[in-house]
């Protein structure tokens, strides 16, 4: 959650140069890639 907090606060902030929808998609893709990544490494284990 700590690197969606800072983008957020960087975005709001004007260092991260995209609109609200591409920030919505950046997030979700986000989102979904630890998702994956963590589904993955709980079924290897």
């Amino acid at each position: 959650m700590g690197g969606f907090s800072e983008l957020l606060v960087r975005w709001t902030a004007g260092d991260i140069p995209l609109d609200r929808d591409e920030i919505v998609r950046t997030a979700t893709e986000m989102f979904l890639a630890v998702g994956r990544a963590g589904n993955r490494l709980s079924q290897s284990r």
